[in-house]
């Protein structure tokens, strides 16, 4: 509404109902949208196939034995989760269901437990393949492979970062963290096959994006074919050794094998209501996702037209201010915005307007993309509207709002710490993409 109103003031009548209806049919029929509703559709078979379904229990294995074993679990699982979904939202669902009670019995501070998955969540719009980063892709005009890329190093730094703060905190005040039962490092490293699942198809798709073998769209559509294949194996593979042996055949399968995804136990009682899960859950999705694209195309062009881009340029250049300081202006925007709108609404409105001016200080698009994903993360937790917060609230509705907004503090303040990282050494955003084939 907004743009066709922008449309009318300044093209005539005539042009703005042409402009209206030609922008979202071109912007429709771009081959780029594929690549968020393959990515998408991966993300809901990867989880019903229960691949990720593990990612908990190994990361305990692992990290049980250092301070705050759960916690760090809860960070190894939410990344392991996000390196398939692409979802921060699915990742805080789906993780808070196994992680705060299994923290909520070893008696930790309840702060600690929900904000720790609330935030942890976040890793899914930065981690590939992720959305968020192709819709950035997409409103930017950038490299959507060089962004995918661009988001491991700052992924896997948010995550260290998270785990060194819980540790040093536990270490502090033991009361957040009471110890709960060791397991020996090499039942952790025995339980790693159960990870396979994720291992291949983050390999797969992101593998292939960096070594050029695919494009983000082919390493989509590739990405669904192996989800598939996994639930495909989640379903039929023990039926398939049960009936060989039934047969009275000599069937020796590998240990590791039948741990490549854990007991079937627990996932849909149909190979066929799974697959119909996943894709009616993607419809759905996608169809949200193209509604508000096309809004965005819209906007971005009455934007263009009204040359606010310019304008704004020229009103920061005018401000006679050293870059990093006009930096810091453009990045305090997403603070507000983000405290009463959603992520991608924020992009929709931001990155159109501040792109160019960070283009014009000799900033990459692809640092600014991964940039302002970290500043969408901080949104995600920020009140009033922090998105997963809610959703950590509803997979755990006896906790209150404000302990899971208190919870939420410390990771605030270690999010803000990557993002300073980030500015002063874009080297780590640059690094992989600028060695990419």
């Amino acid at each position: 509404i907004a743009a066709f109103c922008g449309f009318l003031f300044l093209l005539p009548l005539d042009a703005a109902l042409s402009t209206l209806w030609i922008t979202p049919w071109n912007f429709a029929s771009s081959h780029a949208l594929s690549v968020v509703i393959l990515f998408v559709l991966t993300g809901h078979l990867a989880f019903v196939s229960g691949i990720t379904a593990h990612a908990y229990d190994v990361g305990y294995k692992l990290l049980g034995r250092l301070p705050g074993g759960l916690a760090l679990a809860t960070v190894f699982g939410c990344a392991a989760f996000a390196a398939t979904t692409g979802s921060s939202v699915a990742t805080v669902g789906t993780m808070g269901r196994i992680a705060i009670p299994e923290m909520e019995r070893y008696n930790y501070d309840r702060a600690l437990s929900a904000g720790c998955v609330a935030a942890a969540g976040t890793l899914g719009t930065l981690i590939p393949p992720s959305v968020l980063l192709v819709l950035y892709g997409i409103l930017a005009e950038a490299s959507i492979g060089q962004l995918l890329i661009a988001g491991i190093l700052p992924g896997i730094l948010s995550a260290f970062i998270y785990g060194v703060m819980i540790a040093v905190r536990v270490k502090l005040n033991p009361s957040l963290a009471p110890p709960a039962p060791r397991t020996p490092l090499m039942e952790g490293i025995r339980s790693l096959p159960k990870l396979t699942g994720v291992f291949i198809l983050f390999i797969v798709m992101v593998g292939g994006i960096f070594l050029g073998v695919f494009t983000p769209t082919e390493a989509g559509a590739v990405g669904v074919l192996v989800a598939a294949i996994g639930v495909l194996y989640r379903f039929y593979w023990h039926r398939v050794m049960a009936g060989l042996k039934a047969m009275g055949l000599p069937v020796r399968v590998p240990p590791g094998v039948t741990r490549l995804v854990g007991d079937p136990e627990g996932v849909e009682p149909s190979v066929g209501q799974a697959f119909k899960s996943a894709i009616s859950d993607t419809t759905r999705v996608a169809g949200m996702i193209l509604a508000i694209l096309i809004g965005a195309a819209l906007f971005s062009q009455f934007v263009s037209l009204s040359r606010i881009p310019y304008h704004f340029s020229e009103m920061i250049a005018g401000l006679d201010q050293p870059p990093w300081v006009i930096l810091l202006l453009v990045l305090a925007l997403y603070i507000p915005l983000g405290m009463f709108l959603n992520p991608l609404s924020v992009m929709i409105i931001t990155v159109p307007i501040t792109l160019p001016v960070i283009t014009s200080l000799g900033h990459s698009p692809i640092w600014y993309g991964i940039i302002v994903i970290k500043m969408m993360e901080v949104a995600a937790i920020t009140p009033p509207v922090g998105l997963n917060v809610y959703v950590a609230k509803s997979v755990a509705p006896h906790l209150p709002l404000e302990t899971i907004f208190r919870g939420i503090f410390w990771f605030f303040l270690m999010d803000i710490t990557t993002i300073a990282i980030l500015v002063m050494f874009p080297e780590i955003v640059l690094f992989l993409p600028n060695i990419m084939f």
